[in-house]
């Protein structure tokens, strides 16, 4: 079963970034879908394209192209967005163009300690 869990997400830098809770080693199980505002305002605006780029605590990062449509950006949990335990700063970027950056958003995905472990003997 697919969960989607929606986020209202600022594009005015400042505040408090929203945290998102999710497993270590989730993947293709969760939806994350983002409202995006302008301050209080919903933002909508038309041909633009949308990636979720992020800074793992090892370091070791990732860019991921998402759905961008009418105000709201769509992207699937990956297995490297949730590999590594801790908080994974993020950032949507949304783009014209691949030259033309027109806005970010920031938020965490704060990433639960799996109990079982890729390095544990079962």
């Amino acid at each position: 079963m697919i969960v989607t869990q929606e986020i209202n997400l600022n594009i005015i830098p400042g505040g408090i970034k929203p945290r998102i809770r999710v497993s270590q080693y989730d993947n293709g199980t969760r939806v994350l879908r983002f409202v995006l505002y302008r301050g209080t305002e919903k933002y909508t605006t038309s041909g633009l394209t949308a990636q979720i780029r992020g800074t793992k605590p090892d370091k070791h990062g990732f860019v991921y192209n998402a759905t961008y449509s009418n105000g709201v950006v769509t992207a699937d949990l990956t297995q490297q967005m949730a590999a590594v335990a801790g908080d994974v700063e993020c950032e949507i970027i949304l783009m014209e163009s691949s030259a033309n950056v027109l806005g970010t958003a920031n938020f965490i995905l704060e990433v639960e300690k799996a109990a079982v472990g890729d390095e544990t003997i079962v």
